[in-house]
């Protein structure tokens, strides 16, 4: 920076520091600090680089800034004042503003985080329910031929195939059944009789 084009004074970037940070200090529009330093990279600003601060009328002599003790960054509002000047302090309001734009942020964090905690805990329900469900019929699985084997066994009939030589009647009398009882568990429909038997129906009225 040409320091005779400086209508007004000097400041060394310190560490951290930003445009931003020295138009609050200095109470400067942004645009008026823009425009005294039109060839400082403002995304990239280098500690000791020298920042033109521009001021309303022009005063006698350049000033600097005290670069403050080693190892530790001089915040703007920190900066001590020389021949007389007093620097701007921040303002109260911008302070509260500040803090409350502050908290405002950590509230929608601990929202955003609330949030994700709730479908950590949906998901992990999910898992859980279809690892149960999963189970379940893992077991029926393994059940079923346990379950036909109890049924055999808990049967109390016997299944036999008809050889064609032995009548209904006969089958009857060698069981101790009844026709009731016998049509009580054997499907008629799977009882065919034999060609040339004669059986009696009754009229139809």
């Amino acid at each position: 920076m040409n320091r005779r084009f400086c209508n007004g004074m000097v400041h060394v970037i310190k560490e951290g520091e930003n445009l931003y940070q020295l138009s609050r200090a200095y109470r400067v529009p942004l645009a008026l600090l823009l425009r005294a330093n039109p060839y400082v990279d403002v995304y990239n600003l280098q500690v000791g680089q020298e920042i033109c601060i521009p001021v309303a009328r022009p005063f006698g002599g350049m000033m600097r800034p005290p670069m403050g003790r080693p190892g530790r960054p001089q915040r703007p509002q920190e900066i001590q004042p020389r021949d007389g000047m007093r620097m701007p302090e921040e303002d109260s309001d911008d302070r509260e503003e500040r803090e409350e734009r502050l908290e405002e942020e950590r509230e929608r964090l601990e929202e955003a985080r609330e949030r994700l905690e709730d479908e950590r805990e949906r998901l992990e329900e999910e898992r859980e329910h279809r690892e149960e469900m999963q189970g379940r019929e893992t077991e029926e699985r393994r059940d079923i031929p346990e379950m036909m084997e109890q049924v055999e066994e808990e049967k109390d009939t016997d299944s036999h195939v008809s050889d064609g030589t032995k009548s209904f009647g006969a089958i009857l009398r060698e069981s101790g059944m009844t026709p009731e009882m016998f049509f009580a568990i054997n499907d008629p429909n799977q009882i065919t009789i034999a060609a040339d038997v004669i059986y009696e129906l009754p009229k139809k009225v």
